[in-house]
């Protein structure tokens, strides 16, 4: 490669490196990934580990962008959608069969060799650890040297740091450092579960003892214990010992799961002997769980930036972890393509141009996980309160009567804030909720109601943070949490567009992609009326099919702070 040509180097072995070096290599794009460990092996790769849920915005936009959903699906059909909560005595609290589930599950194991599969073998380092890294500016821009020991310290025009919760990368953009969560995990997996111990999920006195079901008939059994005690695994003499050994002090000490009934505790006994009988004389894994704090920002410097927890590492309390990590790759590799088409070769016009679009991802980035974070932190408080487990079956109850419970008349879906009559003409349903938006599909429901098709669709919000800004067909977020340009999800919005119409319902913003986006939705309205007399409007663009609670239309509050749904396709 002619040093003139941009140098791009990926550090870490998470999915998000991968996903981002998929991206860029299906456009012909080059990089290096320098990984610490070693190559693993197949069979490494085949033992059953912890499970991921994709969400519909993040990972599972992420696998579709990398021309690799149809082969997803086909390593999720194992894994059972099943929930349930039972408290510390084993009485079960809530229970579905996964009808609020449209988030597929695929082992981490699988998901690394999905994607790893694709990706040249000589574009990966192994066994490259680094140690430092420095910037330094140059006369065509900045060039950061990595040092990595006996295998050299290569200079590169971008590095992008995937490497996890104690990234080197991040010390080149700030001093924030993970802090102590307050959480000790011990895991251990159960092979051929199903004749042992069904999928459980028990939580209570401030401790937690939760399963979920893998590959090969397996379950991953995860302990949870709080404490202020960052070195508890020494302290407490698990550190070291067998699983089998450990479970002594776990299920006798009354501070830690002493008190719980024989349900949970006969469960955490199988994890235990079944860990140490498939792994004789390794030592229990335990860990504390460590997060950065909620807001985690960095001036931009060019030249680095990172992706996954090296940016905004969490507890896995909303599951978002690796859905904030490949949604950070999605974006990232748009903005790398984007500046190598406008820079062609050369490096330095290269970070010229990606400069401004890499401060833009990480402001958006920032945005995305502060509010990530949020969600976890307050799961993490119902979680592991006095009476954590009974407060998690109300939030799915509460969650499911919202979406199921308040059924109009006739063929109407009603839920508190948006109703959509079923027709022939708009046959999909979206739920929507304040303050979050639920994309769900009710299956029990839609068996019901055989007239009834509900899908998962992606909402669109209506930017309340940001100020209007005039369209560019590459440049037209639709929100903060940049789903996706506006031309990509609506080509036909210029074409259909009438604004004269819409200011009529109080809107007349023809400059900013938010406005514009509500003026085709006004142009195309139609007013309805579900079985139940509550008044809507209903929109057709011809591909797209909208549904607009009345009042919103009424007002101005629709633009500041409602949102809009799309079903796509007919």
């Amino acid at each position: 490669m002619s040093p003139s040509q941009p140098r791009t180097a990926i550090i870490g072995g998470s999915p998000a490196r991968l996903t981002v070096s998929l991206l860029l290599h299906r456009r012909s794009i080059p990089f290096t990934i320098f990984e610490l460990r070693q190559k693993p092996t197949d069979e490494e790769l085949a033992k059953p580990w912890g499970m991921l849920d994709l969400h519909e915005e993040s990972g599972l936009a992420a696998i579709r962008e990398c021309g690799l959903y149809d082969q997803f699906l086909q390593l999720t059909g194992e894994y059972a959608e099943t929930q349930k909560v039972s408290d510390k005595d084993g009485n079960i609290l809530y229970m579905d069969e996964g009808e609020m589930s449209q988030r597929p599950e695929i082992s981490r194991h699988a998901l690394t060799k999905l994607l790893s599969s694709h990706l040249p073998a000589e574009t990966i380092k192994w066994g490259h650890k680094l140690p430092s890294a420095a910037s330094s500016a140059t006369p065509s821009g900045t060039e950061t040297e990595l040092d990595f020991g006996p295998h050299g310290k290569p200079a590169l025009d971008l590095v992008v740091g995937a490497d996890g919760a104690w990234s080197q990368v991040r010390s080149l953009l700030t001093d924030v450092t993970p802090h102590y969560s307050g959480t000790q995990s011990i895991t251990a997996t159960v092979r051929q579960v199903t004749a042992k111990y069904p999928h459980l999920a028990a939580l209570g006195l401030r401790h937690g003892v939760m399963s979920q079901r893998g590959p090969q008939d397996s379950a991953r059994v995860c302990v949870l214990l709080t404490t202020a005690d960052e070195g508890f695994a020494a302290s407490s003499g698990l550190a070291g010992r067998t699983a089998a050994a450990a479970k002594d002090r776990l299920l006798d000490d009354d501070a830690l799961l002493g008190r719980w009934g024989p349900a949970v505790k006969e469960l955490v006994t199988v994890a235990c002997d079944e860990e140490s009988a498939d792994n004789p004389g390794a030592a229990v894994d335990i860990k504390p769980l460590y997060t950065l704090p909620i807001g985690t920002s960095w001036e931009h410097k060019p030249g680095a930036t990172l992706i996954g927890d090296a940016a905004h590492l969490m507890c896995p309390w909303a599951s978002e972890g690796v859905n904030m990590a490949m949604w950070d790759s999605l974006w990232l590799a748009r903005a790398i393509t984007r500046a190598r088409q406008a820079a062609g070769q050369d490096a330095a016009s290269f970070q010229s141009v990606l400069d401004p679009l890499m401060k833009e991802f990480e402001e958006d980035l920032v945005a995305r996980a502060k509010d990530k974070a949020e969600e976890t932190y307050s799961n993490s408080q119902m979680l592991f309160g006095e009476d954590g487990a009974k407060a998690f079956a109300e939030f799915f109850l509460g969650a499911y009567r919202h979406l199921v419970g308040a059924q109009g008349g006739g063929d109407a879906i009603v839920c508190d804030w948006l109703i959509c009559p079923v027709r022939k003409a708009a046959p999909f349903v979206f739920v929507t909720s304040p303050p979050r938006i639920m994309s769900v599909s009710i299956k029990e429901v839609a068996r019901e109601r055989r007239r009834t098709r509900l899908v998962a669709l992606a909402s669109i919000i209506v930017s309340r943070d940001r100020p209007p800004r005039p369209p560019a067909p590459r440049d037209c977020q639709l929100s903060r949490y940049g789903m996706s340009p506006l031309d990509d999800l609506f080509p036909s919005v210029r074409e259909r567009s009438t604004p004269q119409r819409s200011r009529k319902h109080g809107q007349s913003r023809d400059s900013d992609s938010h406005g514009l986006l509500l003026h085709s939705l006004f142009a195309h309205a139609e007013q309805v009326h579900p079985d139940d007399g509550t008044e809507v409007w209903y929109a057709d663009t011809g591909s797209q099919v909208y549904i607009i609670p009345s009042h919103s239309m009424r007002s101005n509050s629709f633009y500041r702070e409602s949102s809009i749904s799309a079903a796509i396709g007919r």
